[in-house]
């Protein structure tokens, strides 16, 4: 891979960093109530209401918002590994066969660790082991 691509590819993922991490900041300032009891969240005495469905609401809001926020955690952790991949002179290798990315696929995807052959290889893996027969 060119110098320049790397170069290119090295600020998209800074960029994906910085908006990742403003996104779990901004989300924790908000404290969207997953680290609260939920009748502390609604503004109720006692879990016991004259409506459950405000209860079910509020659990779905929380367990939603750690879904995100780990999906989130993963992403950031993604990127950064991506980055010390990029000091060691390692990104845009395929980690499975040693061949090179395409840059076209790191654009679109620049977490990559597969290069397309393997991806697809890995997924046709995972689905012949999940057929019953």
């Amino acid at each position: 891979m060119k110098n320049y691509e790397i170069k290119y590819l090295r600020n998209k993922l800074l960029n994906e960093q910085q908006k990742v991490e403003s996104q779990l900041a901004q989300a924790k300032t908000y404290n969207f109530g997953a680290d609260r009891p939920i009748g502390n969240s609604i503004g109720e005495l006692s879990t016991y209401d004259n409506h459950p469905a405000d209860l079910g609401t509020e659990t779905f809001e929380q367990e939603k918002y750690v879904a995100i926020r780990n999906q989130q955690l993963e992403y950031l952790g993604d990127i950064r590994d991506s980055l010390q991949r990029i000091e060691k002179g390692t990104y845009g290798i395929c980690a499975y066969c040693g061949a090179e990315i395409g840059f076209e696929r790191l654009d679109s995807y620049p977490t990559a660790k597969l290069c397309i052959g393997c991806q697809k290889g890995e997924k046709e893996e995972e689905i012949e082991t999940n057929i019953v027969y």
